[in-house]
């Protein structure tokens, strides 16, 4: 037994068993000192001036309250939060809007990032070989300091169905658009949905980074010499560049290539155009080519999807616009999504992939 000073009274001391290296104590009274535990403990408390309790391998503080009216002392350590994860990821999934993005440690994680991609827009829906659907814009910001008192909020757009445009992602800061990711349109008769575009709020901050890419163009449906092909879609905005222009007919078949680790086009087909292709949100990957189409139309002839930019194995994509209304059906266009990085070091959406 350890006598503390004059006895005032007896606490049981438990086991202590928790480390440093998984739980941080706080308070206000002097340091405990380093000493064996011994299980189940009977500990004289004195006066709190110095106040001493036994633990294993590590000494710690302790917060000191006075209990009762009998002069009973009683220590307590508080555990607050390990600073131990490099980074915490959050995301807004397609259809919610205004999400409220918390920091899961706002002790330790110093930075706030985000990257948003819109939905892709639909294809025409009007009839059989329309035109094809805008890709979804991307746009992101990264080391934004993390301010406790700010409010997040992030909303993810849906993909759009046929004859409809897809809908806008954003990021919030206290209710005011910080960035905001458009979706793509609907195609239409006088041509391919164009691409959504991203805008960055005015108020740049110094020490804040800002970038991202445009949505490319649905491609039109067009005669071509008696048949008709449906347009491709457009594909999503890259961290760098804009996602690849859908294809408009057989003889430019062929979508063109996403810049920046954008998605590339769809492809035209006779009997069914590809979507544009889709973009991942884990940073900056590899451009997406165009999908290919032979220029014939002859039997089961199809335009293919455009590759997918920025995409790593077994990671989603989004942003995607649709294929037009052939034949074969239509292929629909990606949703939106949202993910907000919380970090304790700086981070960055042009080198950091999974």
């Amino acid at each position: 037994m350890v006598n503390l000073g004059h006895h005032v009274g007896m606490v049981l001391v438990g086991s202590i068993m928790a480390s440093c290296s998984q739980h941080e104590f706080s308070g206000d009274s002097q340091k405990m000192q380093q000493k064996p535990i011994v299980e189940n403990q009977e500990t004289e408390l004195g006066g709190v001036d110095s106040p001493t309790v036994t633990v294993s391998d590590s000494t710690v503080k302790v917060t000191v309250s006075v209990d009762g009216d009998d002069g009973s002392t009683v220590a307590t350590p508080t555990p607050t939060s390990t600073c131990s994860d490099p980074f915490a990821a959050v995301t807004a999934d397609p259809g919610e809007t205004d999400k409220v993005i918390t920091n899961p440690q706002p002790s330790c994680f110093n930075f706030v990032s985000a990257v948003c991609v819109g939905g892709g827009g639909g294809g025409q829906g009007t009839r059989d070989d329309d035109s094809g659907g805008g890709g979804g814009a991307l746009v992101w910001f990264h080391n934004k300091p993390f301010v406790s008192s700010d409010i997040y909020k992030a909303t993810a757009g849906r993909a759009g169905t046929p004859g409809n445009d897809g809908g806008a992602s954003h990021f919030k800061v206290n209710d005011v658009a910080y960035i905001v990711a458009a979706g793509g349109k609907r195609g239409a008769n006088s041509g391919g949905g164009a691409g959504g575009r991203f805008t960055i709020t005015s108020t740049r901050e110094t020490g804040v980074e800002y970038g991202g890419g445009n949505g490319g163009n649905g491609g039109k449906f067009r005669l071509n010499g008696g048949p008709i092909s449906a347009g491709g879609g457009g594909g999503a905005g890259g961290y760098a560049g804009n996602g690849g222009n859908g294809a408009n007919n057989v003889e430019r078949g062929k979508g063109s290539a996403g810049l920046g680790g954008a998605g590339g086009g769809g492809g035209a087909g006779c009997e069914q155009a590809g979507k544009g292709g889709g973009v991942g949100l884990f940073g900056k990957g590899s451009d997406g080519a165009g999908g290919g189409f032979s220029g014939r139309c002859k039997s089961d002839e199809r335009g293919k999807t455009g590759f997918h930019g920025s995409h790593f194995e077994g990671i989603a994509v989004y942003g995607g616009g649709a294929s037009g209304q052939s034949e074969r059906g239509v292929i629909p266009a990606d949703p939106g999504k949202c993910r907000i990085v919380f970090s304790k070091d700086k981070w960055n959406w042009l080198s950091r992939t999974p």
